[in-house]
């Protein structure tokens, strides 16, 4: 998806930021589509994003990929917080002895 926008966009500069930008954040997509049910809402979102673009509509468009950064952003950081928690928990069990 990304690609063929960035292709879509036909500015060189513009493709180069946005490409950097997407491979920093390829370990925060894979998290935020590890949450059930974050697939089917990506689709949503990037369709939006598809139709302000296909209706020429720049601020339609700015707003569907700020909808749809802000909601795999805030799964990620959900999801992340939780895998935190979970290592803080495991860490403060005490070890079981094995040879018990």
């Amino acid at each position: 998806f990304y690609d063929v926008l960035l292709r879509g966009s036909r500015n060189a500069y513009v493709g180069r930021m946005l490409g950097q930008l997407l491979n920093r954040n390829t370990q925060l997509r894979a998290t935020s589509l590890s949450d059930p049910g974050r697939l089917p809402q990506t689709v949503r979102e990037l369709r939006r994003i598809v139709e302000a673009v296909e209706r020429r509509d720049p601020d339609g468009a700015w707003q569907a990929c700020r909808e749809h950064v802000a909601a795999a952003a805030a799964v990620a950081l959900r999801i992340l917080r939780q895998r935190e928690r979970d290592i803080q928990e495991a860490k403060a069990k005490p070890e079981r002895d094995s040879r018990a």
